[in-house]
């Protein structure tokens, strides 16, 4: 296949690409039958030291399964819950009919331990969000049960690839297990259960965590918050992204107020990153709340093909 530009070049190498951009277990709707998610007891190496931790995880990954829908296709999720208690699943920011919305109580009784429930609903707007269970979410959103949903656009802006971030934190003990301690009356009066351990897909956040890239491409970075109270104030060093989607709406693209991203819970954005570095350049993405620590960093390399750890 001839090649005639770079940009082809570059947008050709990022479909390629594509699959090591998203989280473990990404997933196409399928056209019939329904994707079955089952949320359940699984183990994720959160800390590089030491045992893995006891996690609640849809189809045993945190994030779960990618969702990606193209807009007003229809969905069809069944529910298959394998956890200890009872629970729901929430479409974060879709419109869906009242009896899908996964409110206990509300829109729907509770999936019950073993039980199982069938979502089916229309993708009617393009964007980014979310899925998460509405069932003791102080809990069970913490313990891992979270995931990204995309609605592909019917006319997706043009850029050489696509990247998913899912933020978040866990409240880790000694021995790597989380802190029991879901739902305390003090966490309401104060500022909510804050985590010790902030990850990026899952995986523990730092200077390890390395998104490769190649110099000059350009990539939609799509951002979710799943922490249940941590706010993230994100700064790019030597980068100038454009936010073009807050919380799965689209707005005239700007540059981030002040140079910094302000992400609360549950919040998502969208960006258009211009990888901007010279080979062998890395950037840190850093967290500025409070004393500021290290989220990821953005190292561009020649062809940028190596497996990406946060991406």
């Amino acid at each position: 296949m001839k090649i005639n530009s770079r940009r082809e070049f570059l947008k050709n190498a990022g479909v390629a690409l594509a699959t090591l951009a998203l989280p473990p277990g990404a997933s196409r709707a399928a056209s019939a039958d329904p994707l079955i998610l089952r949320p359940g007891v699984s183990n994720l190496r959160i800390r590089p030291q030491g045992p893995a931790t006891e996690v609640w995880a849809f189809n045993g990954a945190v994030p779960g399964p990618v969702l990606r829908y193209r807009q007003g296709e229809r969905v069809r999720v069944a529910v298959h819950n394998a956890l200890p208690q009872d629970t729901t699943v929430h479409w974060h920011g879709l419109r869906v009919p009242n009896a899908m919305d996964g409110v206990p109580q509300v829109t729907q009784a509770p999936i019950p331990a073993g039980g199982r429930f069938d979502y089916e609903f229309d993708a009617a707007d393009a964007g980014t969000f979310w899925y998460h269970p509405h069932q003791a979410s102080f809990e069970q959103v913490a313990r891992g049960l979270y995931g990204l949903f995309i609605v592909e656009s019917e006319k997706p802006l043009e850029v050489d690839r696509e990247v998913l971030w899912v933020l978040s934190d866990f409240k880790l003990q000694p021995d790597n297990q989380q802190a029991n301690d879901f739902g305390e009356l003090s966490h309401t009066g104060g500022g909510g259960r804050l985590g010790n351990v902030m990850t990026v897909n899952g995986k523990p956040a730092g200077a390890g965590a390395r998104l490769e890239v190649r110099s000059g491409e350009r990539i939609r970075l799509r951002l979710l918050n799943a922490a249940t109270a941590r706010i993230f104030l994100l700064g790019f060093q030597a980068h100038e992204p454009r936010v073009i989607a807050y919380d799965g709406q689209a707005v005239e693209p700007h540059p981030l107020p002040q140079g910094l991203l302000a992400l609360g819970p549950g919040m998502r954005a969208d960006l258009i990153l211009d990888c901007m570095g010279s080979p062998g350049q890395s950037f840190p993405v850093m967290d500025r709340r409070d004393r500021g620590a290290e989220l990821a960093r953005i190292a561009a390399g020649e062809t940028g093909n190596s497996v990406q750890v946060v991406a």
